[in-house]
C-alpha cells in the first residue's frame, strides 16, 4: 500500500516533565506546554477577523487557566483528555456558535465572553464528574 505524498505527524507531550525537558532541550525561553497548547488556538485565530481574534485571545488568556484548574481540582476525571484536544474542541464549538453574519448583527465582546466560557467549560469539563 503506497503512502500519500501528504504525510505529517503530531507531537503531543503527555506530561509536564516531558514538556519541560523538550523546552530545555530546544533552549526555549517559555514553558513548552504553553507553546504546544496554544499553537492550535493561534492557527484558528488566524482565520478570524483581526479584531475578533484579539478579543478571543484575550478571553482565552483570561479564562482558560482558571476554568481548567477548577475542573482539575473540583471534579473527578472519568477519562483523560489532552489539553490540546480540549482547546481544539473549544475552538470547534466556537466556530459553530459565533454568528457569521457580522454585517447584520455585530458580535459584542460580552457575547463572545459568554461563548468562550461556555465552550471552554464544555471542553475541559466534559469527562469529569463532581467530587
Amino acid at each position: 500500500m503506497a503512502l500519500t505524498a501528504y504525510r505529517g505527524s503530531i507531537f503531543q507531550a503527555h506530561s509536564q516533565f516531558t514538556l519541560c525537558v523538550s523546552a530545555a532541550q530546544t533552549n526555549a525561553e517559555t514553558v513548552g506546554d504553553v507553546m504546544i497548547l496554544f499553537s492550535f488556538l493561534q492557527g484558528w485565530l488566524n482565520r478570524r477577523s483581526p479584531l475578533e481574534a484579539e478579543i478571543l485571545l484575550s478571553l482565552f488568556d483570561r479564562f482558560f487557566e482558571d476554568l481548567f484548574n477548577f475542573t482539575v481540582h473540583n471534579l473527578n476525571a472519568k477519562m483523560e483528555v489532552l489539553q490540546s484536544m480540549q482547546i481544539m474542541q473549544a475552538c470547534n464549538l466556537l466556530e459553530g456558535l459565533i454568528p457569521h453574519n457580522e454585517h447584520k448583527h455585530p458580535v459584542t465582546e460580552n457575547f463572545l465572553e459568554k461563548l468562550v466560557v461556555f465552550s471552554v467549560m464544555w471542553s475541559v469539563g466534559e469527562c469529569r464528574l463532581l467530587v
